[in-house]
């Protein structure tokens, strides 16, 4: 069931109708990344791995994700996304 898009535009102090309008949709291939576990039913098999990098590049993606409010798991995940996107 999909949510309504303009829940809330005539609610005193909600958004308007036009910023909701102008709101861009998700892509239906996107991935949200969020904090805290999936709802019930909605997990995915996942495989854990671990990457070995240099102390430098860690401080570094640490200092990325925390400028975008991400955490570090989240950076990774977008970041390997966007490079898979790249490598089509």
């Amino acid at each position: 069931m999909r949510r309504n898009a303009f829940a809330g535009a005539g609610q005193r102090g909600g958004p308007s109708l036009l910023a909701l309008w102008e709101m861009p949709e998700l892509a239906s291939n996107a991935v949200l990344l969020r904090r805290g576990h999936p709802g019930r039913g909605k997990t995915g098999k996942t495989i854990v791995r671990s990457v070995r990098l240099p102390e430098a590049v860690w401080k570094s993606f640490e200092r990325q994700a925390k400028a975008k409010h991400l955490n570090l798991h989240q950076a990774m995940r977008a970041a390997l996304l966007g490079w898979l996107r790249r490598a089509g």
